[in-house]
């Protein structure tokens, strides 16, 4: 897999990346344990296509977005953006680093400034990509365009629009710095189903016209499914299971990526649609089980799930498994 993490045609590659947050307790704060929010993930987006990163809430998909995009800094492992190490990057290099890599966030409303007209909004992003003065008023039209908007928005304020159309604003600003890379952190989770795929039809006319790369967070299936290209199951701050969309959801191996599957409907219409649950609760970030970090809910677990890390392993052709026994039953490789 190390060759297939280091190709040149990958926008963005990263390695046993790990981020964990302490735990402080008492008078006097003292860590008392880690929340592995992020814990040895491997991945890679080619360039021009989108990877889903999908899974429960709280199993760190938003975390490992800001830790790719240096927001928050890694504790362990390697992002290469564009075949650059990245991770050791000062400010200065990150502000540079930046107008390539966006992200447009869950909250259409909460991440604008309410008090901030839209035009101002946009030509944040102009101005830091040193476009003239004079030039900004027609690039501010041009981009609101691009998502749909007309021109005369630019003068109002964010509470003016709907959830929707303030979602094409936070789109717009992120296009204002000419970027390659967007981390989309469920971006429609929060609109009307009507508007979710319009907004989804505009990120992919743009992926099309612009040659944009994605990664795009969410835990709704049939989304992923139907924009990515690559995708990435995560449970508990780990990568369950990694693949192209269609050959991960014709055959699915993990059985953690079985039960998300078997508890989204219309996903698989072929198949016998009777919704299921798995058993018992996602364990606790700041302490997890030894060894799999699924082995508390897995039905194929064994008493040797406890005995030590598991290795996400490539099963077969570009299709990797975080998994015990499916490693030594397939006798597969490791990824790494």
């Amino acid at each position: 897999m190390n060759s297939l993490l280091h190709q040149e045609d990958n926008i963005l590659s990263v390695q046993d990346l790990k981020k964990h947050f302490p735990l402080k307790k008492g008078f006097w704060q003292k860590t008392r344990a880690w929340v592995r929010a992020v814990d040895n993930v491997d991945f890679f987006v080619p360039r021009g296509k989108t990877l889903g990163l999908v899974g429960e809430s709280g199993c760190g998909k938003s975390t490992l977005a800001r830790v790719v995009l240096r927001l928050l800094d890694p504790d362990q492992g390697s992002i290469r953006f564009q075949g650059r190490e990245i991770t050791s990057l000062d400010k200065k290099e990150l502000k540079q680093l930046r107008k390539n890599m966006q992200i447009v966030f869950q909250d259409p409303h909460g991440s604008l400034n309410p008090k901030m007209q839209i035009k101002s909004t946009i030509e944040d992003g102009l101005r830091v990509s040193k476009v003239p003065r004079r030039e900004r008023q027609g690039r501010i039209k041009t981009i609101l365009e691009t998502v749909g908007l007309t021109g005369d928005c630019m003068n109002r304020f964010p509470h003016e629009f709907s959830g929707g159309q303030r979602q094409r604003i936070g789109l717009a600003r992120a296009l204002s710095v000419n970027p390659e890379l967007i981390v989309c952190d469920e971006p429609i989770s929060s609109l009307d189903v009507s508007i979710q795929a319009q907004i989804i039809n505009l990120l992919q006319n743009l992926q099309e016209e612009l040659g944009l790369s994605y990664i795009f967070i969410t835990h709704d299936l049939n989304v992923v499914g139907y924009v990515s290209d690559w995708i990435a199951v995560m449970y508990l701050g780990q990568i369950m299971e990694y693949a192209p969309t269609e050959t991960l959801f014709q055959n699915p191996l993990h059985p953690y990526t079985k039960a998300l599957l078997a508890a989204s409907p219309s996903v698989r219409p072929e198949q016998d649609q009777t919704l299921q649950t798995l058993p018992g609760e996602v364990p606790s970030a700041f302490d997890p089980p030894p060894g799999c970090s699924f082995q508390t809910r897995c039905p194929l677990g064994e008493d040797k799930c406890s005995e030590s890390r598991v290795k996400l392993r490539e099963i077969n052709n570009s299709h990797w498994v975080r998994c015990l026994k499916l490693s030594k039953d397939l006798n597969s490789r490791s990824w790494k």
